[in-house]
């Protein structure tokens, strides 16, 4: 096989399952919550984003995030978990990509106003805004005792499967849900 160098090169082989990582890469991957396909998927949503409009683009990544987080409380096989954590990761994916247009817009419609370049408040904005949600992470274990009698792993409350579930679907759902109510409050479609 030729050198790959570019994205655009790799990608048919990746598609056609003819590329793949050594164990070594692989296992760093799939530690680290990455797939080959998840570059796939990145590229789908940029291309979503061109199409459609970023803002539309962006509001249904939120959506199916949201809705496919919620989707976790319910299997009750690994198939099913497995299905609802791809379709978790898809709109993972959606959000990421489709959130750089979105802020590249602002950072743009800023530049057109103030004339001044200020990406780097935006950014640490985010990144500021991205750790306050410790704080949620924070009510949601305090909700559990109240809630569903969890105190420790020694002492896990009468139905511990309910509030594991409660913590990786209903918490994150909610949220994401909520991020999707507030996406339509952007004032600017984002069409390049």
């Amino acid at each position: 096989m030729p050198r790959l160098r570019r994205l655009e090169d790799l990608l048919p082989h990746i598609r056609e399952g003819r590329y793949r990582l050594g164990p070594h890469a692989a296992k760093h991957m799939l530690q680290e919550g990455f797939r080959e396909q998840d570059i796939l998927s990145a590229l789908l949503w940029g291309r979503l984003a061109g199409a459609w409009g970023g803002k539309r683009a962006w509001r249904l990544a939120h959506l199916l995030m949201g809705l496919s987080a919620l989707l976790l409380f319910l299997p009750q096989g690994l198939p099913a978990a497995l299905l609802a954590g791809a379709l978790v990761g898809a709109g993972f994916a959606g959000v990421r990509v489709t959130g750089e247009v979105v802020m590249a817009k602002v950072i743009d419609l800023d530049v057109e106003r103030t004339e001044t370049r200020r990406e780097g408040a935006y950014y640490s904005l985010v990144g500021l805004l991205g750790r306050a949600a410790g704080a949620l992470v924070g009510l949601a274990f305090a909700l559990l005792t109240p809630l569903f009698g969890y105190v420790s792993g020694e002492n896990p409350g009468p139905n511990p499967e309910a509030a594991f579930r409660f913590l990786v679907a209903v918490v994150p759902g909610t949220a994401i849900l909520l991020a999707y109510a507030l996406t339509a409050l952007f004032p600017h479609e984002v069409k390049e």
